[in-house]
Formats: C-alpha cells, structure tokens, sequence
C-alpha cells in the first residue's frame, strides 16, 4: 500500500507526506484507538501495522510469507512490545 499510493493533500506535499497521509486516513477510517488490536495479514514490510502501532498506540500481530521482510523490518523495531510476527 505504501509504495503504490500516496494522499496528496495539497499541492506540494512530498511523497513521503502524502504516503503518511494515507496511512492516517485508513487508521481513522478504522476508528483506531489507543489498545486496539489489529491483525494485518500479507504486511509485507509492514509500513502500515508500524505506522499503526506508532501513531495509534494498538497492538499489531502481521503475518508475511517472507522471511527476508520478516528479518529485515522487524528485528530491530522499538515498536516490538506493541508488534509481533
């Protein structure tokens, strides 16, 4: 999702923020709230269950198939207490 659409709010807003902006508007169309869990399923890289699991303060269970994502994203992740693979 993040590398294949972005929200661009205004203008000139830059990839980076209009991806943000795309996270942040599917966390409120969940209705997301601090303690909520979410079960993210094909995460990939995980872009939106950390973001999530960042902005939102809910707990984050994501399943990928790959190994490479899994070790590659999550083994140093400060959010590990809030994530799990």
């Amino acid at each position: 999702m993040v590398y294949s659409c972005g929200y661009f709010k205004h203008d000139d807003d830059e990839l980076n923020e209009a991806q943000a902006n795309t996270l942040n508007y599917l966390c409120r169309m969940l209705l997301l709230k601090a303690g909520d869990r979410v079960l993210d399923i094909s995460c990939g890289w995980g872009g939106f269950s950390l973001y999530a699991a960042h902005h939102y303060d809910v707990s984050v269970v994501g399943i990928t198939l790959s190994i490479r994502q899994h070790r590659t994203k999550y083994s140093d992740s400060d959010l590990l207490p809030r994530y799990r693979f």
